[in-house]
Order: structure tokens, then C-alpha cells, then sequence
């Protein structure tokens, strides 16, 4: 009985720190904290000056990858000059001219490359599902149709009209 009680009493103790702590205060200010980092506001900059400056980080980062990877690549065939650059001079070779690129690239650019990759991913979310539809009412069991076969090729080509009809809903008068 003793130890019972005992157990009761520092379960009590440890559960008093979870019943009075603000979990969901907690969780929000992490999620604004997250937030505000991925936002740049640490910079202290505006949301349009922040867009631009993502997309100079990001563009940093793919620019300084592809250089490093052709300089590795060319350091692989053994032929000079680049066949004579160690690691870390590969690596500071390819941080400089991205670096470069990328502080002299103008934001005309910066915003222009932004919409083509935007155009590109929201075509392939958007196309994709509809292609795939479309390729399988057109290439499912034509050999033997049944009424099942029917009735599946109805539903999706009725999901493939909703489909279609929301995008256009959503898009508006473009």
C-alpha cells in the first residue's frame, strides 16, 4: 500500500509540470518561429526584397552544385587543367563563380527564372493526374469490355470533367 502510494504521490509531482504547461501555446510559437526563419524576416527586410533574396539563395545553391559537379566530373577524366585541382580547391572554385553568378544575376532574371519553374511544377501537379486519366480511359481493356470496364471508364471520365471544371473555376478569366 505503501509503495502505491508512493508512486501515486511522484506520478502527481511529475504530471503537475504537463497539466500546467501551455502545450499549444508552445507549439504555436515554435511554428511562428519556423515560420519567421523560413520567412527571412531575421534579415529585416520586406516580403518582396525576401522573395528575391530566396530565390538568390536558392538559385546559390543549385548554381554552386552544378559547378562543383562539372569541375568533379572534368577532375575525373584526368585531363588538365582540371585534373591538377584537389578537393578543397574544387570546392572554393565552385562557391566563387556561383557566388558571382549569382550577386550579379539581375532580379528581373531572378523573377523571370521563379515563373518559368513555377509554370513548370504547377503544369506537371495539374497535367499529370489529368494525362493519367486520360491514358487510362483510352488504354484500359478495350480487348474484352464488360459493364464494370463501362462504369470504372464513366466514373473517371466524369472525375477527369470535375477535374477540369475546378481548374477552370479556380483560374478565373485567364
Amino acid at each position: 500500500m505503501r509503495k502505491r502510494l508512493g508512486a501515486f504521490v511522484v506520478a502527481f509531482l511529475l504530471s503537475m509540470q504537463i497539466v500546467f504547461a501551455d502545450v499549444m501555446g508552445t507549439l504555436k510559437d515554435v511554428w511562428e518561429q519556423i515560420l519567421f526563419i523560413s520567412g527571412l524576416g531575421f534579415l529585416g527586410i520586406g516580403p518582396d526584397v525576401a522573395v528575391f533574396a530566396f530565390l538568390r539563395l536558392s538559385i546559390g545553391i543549385l548554381v554552386f552544385t552544378i559547378f562543383f559537379a562539372v569541375i568533379k566530373a572534368l577532375k575525373d577524366t584526368g585531363k588538365p587543367p582540371f585534373s591538377y585541382f584537389e578537393r578543397n580547391q574544387q570546392l572554393t572554385i565552385a562557391f566563387i563563380m556561383a557566388v558571382i553568378s549569382v550577386v550579379f544575376m539581375p532580379a528581373s532574371v531572378l523573377a523571370a527564372t521563379g515563373t518559368v519553374w513555377g509554370t513548370v511544377v504547377s503544369l506537371v501537379l495539374v497535367g499529370g493526374p489529368i494525362f493519367g486519366i486520360g491514358y487510362f480511359l483510352v488504354t484500359y481493356d478495350n480487348t474484352n469490355p464488360s459493364r464494370g470496364t463501362y462504369v470504372l471508364k464513366a466514373v473517371m471520365a466524369l472525375l477527369l470533367l470535375w477535374i477540369i471544371s475546378a481548374i477552370k473555376f479556380h483560374v478565373g478569366s485567364f
